[in-house]
């Protein structure tokens, strides 16, 4: 069973809360330890010097065992309280830890992932550096042979011209051939 703090500590940090806070509050119980087996201390410091004091004087009046037991029960409030205290501070501890632990984890996951998604990543760009080499060597070879066909149909076009220009000819020889003949009397 966990004792509950004392009324001067706050309460406990709610677990969505960041690490750097939950150190604080650590620090915090640290101190407030601190102070307390600082006072129980001084308590039990003022205890030896009235137990001291009682046998000097050879024995303790009424007024002086009310004081002693006072003290005595403050001495006891002080070291439950600092107990208490120290319970807290172990189960701040083992929550940080258990936070801490979850938190490397997770890190050394998303780390983990990380290098995984880098690795996909430069494994895709290659990829597409490979694919994009190759079609651009295809597109290389594909105008080298569109050049190649536009030559081809531009000597072709130039060869019916001529052909053409030539048939033209050709025809209007002949129509002055046959035409020569007429005049001339010439049998066709």
């Amino acid at each position: 069973m966990i004792p509950n703090p004392p009324a001067s500590a706050p309460p406990p940090p709610n677990p969505g809360q960041f690490p750097t806070s939950l150190l604080d509050r650590v620090n915090q119980l640290t101190q407030l330890t601190r102070k307390a087996a600082d006072r129980a201390n001084e308590a039990e410091a003022k205890i030896s010097r009235l137990q001291k004091w009682i046998q000097d004087r050879g024995g303790m009046p009424k007024a002086d065992e009310i004081i002693a037991r006072d003290t005595t029960g403050k001495l006891g409030d002080l070291v439950r309280e600092n107990q208490a205290l120290n319970q807290v501070l172990r189960d701040y501890e083992s929550a940080l830890e258990m936070v801490m632990g979850k938190f490397r984890s997770q890190a050394n996951s998303v780390q983990r992932e990380k290098r995984e998604l880098e690795i996909k990543a430069n494994a895709l760009l290659q990829e597409e550096r490979q694919k994009s080499y190759v079609l651009s060597e295809e597109n290389a070879l594909l105008r080298q042979r569109l050049n190649q066909a536009m030559v081809v149909m531009r000597e072709a076009l130039e060869a019916d011209e001529n052909e053409d220009e030539q048939n033209v000819r050709v025809s209007a020889l002949l129509e002055e051939n046959q035409g020569l003949r007429r005049m001339l009397g010439i049998a066709v």
